[in-house]
């Protein structure tokens, strides 16, 4: 259980941080953006939205993977991510 919650977790770091890749603090072009990536068993598809040069929002639109493990692991990277801008 626990490999499959890291597995997903760097899947989704890896999809996102595309968005915080060699840009600096407060520097991203305000918009929605989506992305995809594989996760451990499907590809997750993901929503994210930037305001005033910061990531405000992340939405996963699709997955495949098992419903009470993911949500698990979304919540927790999902605030993460925003609050990291990562």
């Amino acid at each position: 259980m626990k490999k499959n919650f890291l597995l997903l977790g760097i899947s989704i770091l890896l999809l996102i941080s595309i968005v915080g890749c060699g840009i600096g603090e407060g520097s991203l072009t305000d918009g929605a953006y989506a992305g995809e990536g594989k996760g451990y068993s499907s590809t997750i598809k993901v929503n994210i939205a930037v305001e005033g040069g910061k990531i405000s929002g992340l939405q996963v639109v699709e997955h495949g993977e098992s419903e009470d493990f993911f949500e698990t692991a979304i919540d927790e990277i999902s605030r993460d991510i925003i609050g990291k801008e990562s």
